[in-house]
């Protein structure tokens, strides 16, 4: 019943938000909210085992705000904001490194892990939002139906094992159900409303469907990989009965980092004098 009741609310904050969220910057802020809280699980999750001082915790959480604008911004400056925030992240870690008392290598990779884990996917959101709410619902569709059905028939029918490692409830039939749905549903929504370009083919959108779905679930698998390393059931309590942030969106953040990639790659081998 918590878990209808938390579903039945976070529907309600966030439909208005993708709606109606390009008024006043709602959806980016939204968006800017969810990756800094993103970070602290993260940070939360890696003081299990590699506890640090605040600073270094606070530092991790600016960083991951610098990445989110960065990625956000990087068109509007020419690709000069991401630089920015790559290099801030360099520098900051290296410093670190070098002056911080028992900030050691390990502490750097966590450090880079914290921001681009917890900035690139809430800032390719809000990079698809600005251009049209269409691709943000492409996104959630791929992701929810693919999560849905690998649910529904990995319950029902599977007897594969998928990553037994890393999450010993998911099986191959549901993987392979949920890819199956997620491609339909994201595939007929996209020919329907005609979202990609003229220049894609509707087996090209076929295909793009059929790999988000693939790449969303491998957001899923890694957000889980990460909690069973560091002994978690969830990254947080921020939604009573389905965990936090990344419990929530580990899978919408990797299919939409990917599918901003395919358009901009689709904008670049389509511009004049590309070859």
């Amino acid at each position: 019943m918590k878990r209808i009741a938390t579903a039945a609310v976070m529907a309600a904050v966030m439909i208005p938000i993708l709606v109606w969220g390009h008024h006043y910057f709602i959806f980016d802020l939204s968006c800017l909210l969810l990756s800094l809280a993103a970070a602290w699980e993260f940070r939360a999750m890696t003081a299990k085992t590699r506890p640090q001082p605040r600073r270094i915790d606070v530092l991790a959480i600016l960083l991951t705000g610098g990445v989110y604008a960065g990625l956000r911004f990087s068109a509007a400056t020419g690709g000069l904001s991401l630089y920015a925030a790559a290099l801030a992240l360099f520098l900051a870690g290296g410093l670190a490194l070098v002056f911080v008392e028992g900030f050691k290598a390990d502490d750097f990779g966590n450090l880079l892990a914290t921001a681009v884990y917890g900035g690139v996917g809430f800032a390719a959101l809000a990079v698809l939002r600005d251009e049209s709410v269409h691709w943000v619902v492409y996104v959630l569709l791929a992701a929810m139906v693919t999560d849905t059905a690998a649910y529904l028939f990995g319950t029902r029918f599977g007897t594969h094992r998928l990553c037994p490692t890393v999450s010993p409830k998911k099986s191959v039939e549901g993987a392979i159900a949920g890819t199956v749905f997620g491609t339909a549903a994201a595939t007929a929504y996209a020919l329907l409303l005609h979202l990609f370009p003229a220049s894609f083919h509707p087996v090209t959108v076929g295909v793009v469907s059929f790999t988000l779905t693939m790449v969303a679930q491998v957001g899923d698998l890694v957000a889980s990989k990460f909690k069973r390393s560091h002994g978690i059931k969830d990254y947080s309590n921020l939604f009573p009965g389905h965990g936090g942030v990344l419990d929530r969106f580990d899978s919408t953040m990797f299919a939409a980092a990917f599918l901003l990639f395919v358009l901009l790659a689709a904008a670049v081998l389509s511009a004049p004098g590309a070859s």
